[in-house]
């Protein structure tokens, strides 16, 4: 019979059935979600390059907008509010250009 290592090992070893199973689901559906908000962090910050492109470079367009900084955002995910670092594009005479990624996220 193999020790217990760790705090996680003996808490899951003197569960029952039902509560293994609840706790599997919760660092489960935790890990999912993690891998989640850091894969949307990234299609936006792609989306932030498609608007104003690559970071250093120059631009060979006015079309392009600039990279306004980050701001703490949140969209909808399993029916709960999850907050992201939303990184923000700026055209000239409009602030905060809207990053439509976003928007469809937080409706569904």
């Amino acid at each position: 019979m193999k020790k217990a290592t760790g705090n996680e090992n003996s808490q899951t070893q003197s569960m029952g059935p039902e509560d293994f199973r609840h706790f599997v689901r919760y660092k489960l559906r935790n890990q999912v979600q993690n891998f989640a908000v850091l894969y949307i962090e990234e299609l936006i910050r792609e989306e932030i390059t498609e608007l104003c492109g690559r970071p250093g470079e120059r631009k060979k367009s006015r079309d392009l907008a600039h990279r306004g900084g980050s701001q703490p955002g949140w969209i909808i995910m399993d029916g709960q509010q999850v907050q992201i670092d939303k990184a923000r594009a700026e055209k000239r005479r409009r602030r905060n250009f809207p990053v439509s990624i976003c928007g469809s996220l937080r409706t569904q």
